[in-house]
């Protein structure tokens, strides 16, 4: 039976969680960059809660950390375009190391397009840092394509997925993984 049968997905509570919240973003910029340096010039802990909170006040479904039992293993950062009723972007897809290479990706992956798709959103948008080669290939086999370069942003892809819209689960009531 494959762990991600037993991951649920809850809207972060930054009261209890914030230092894990903080502990998963400064983790994907040294997994995205090298370094984790560079969380601390450009956003610094405090400023990121700020943005965090917001973003969870506007879309609570998307900014989720990623549970199995009792133990949060990863976290999820996404939401509806503010300017297009059908697209949703994509900012962070996150496991904790130990949790990596086991397949719980796609759980992710299957989680952030139900929650769209929910929302009727059509496309779904990311950007990928050309460097990493592991989650670069991992959303291609997902059915992610490559647009083209981020505009502005050295060293990263723009990559889009469209959505089917026939099945979904909506996550506020089928949380679960595998549940359909």
């Amino acid at each position: 039976m494959s762990d991600s049968k037993y991951l649920t997905f809850r809207t972060m509570d930054l009261s209890r969680h914030a230092d894990v919240a903080i502990a998963c973003r400064r983790d994907a910029y040294r997994v995205t960059t090298g370094s984790d340096r560079r969380f601390d010039e450009t956003i610094g802990s405090a400023a990121y809660l700020k943005w965090l909170s917001n973003r969870i006040k506007r879309s609570p479904l998307g900014q989720v950390h990623v549970w199995r039992g009792h133990e949060i293993i990863g976290q999820i950062e996404a939401r509806p375009q503010r300017n297009d009723s059908e697209r949703g972007c994509v900012n962070l897809y996150y496991l904790m190391p130990r949790w990596r290479g086991r397949g719980l990706g796609s759980a992710l992956d299957q989680y952030v397009t139900s929650y769209f798709q929910s929302l009727g959103i059509k496309y779904l948008s990311l950007n990928v840092n050309q460097m990493n080669h592991r989650a670069y290939h991992f959303y291609l086999a997902r059915g992610w394509t490559v647009t083209g370069p981020t505009p502005g942003v050295d060293s990263q892809l723009r990559m889009e997925k469209e959505l089917n819209q026939l099945r979904h689960c909506l996550p506020d009531t089928c949380d679960r993984v595998g549940l359909s």
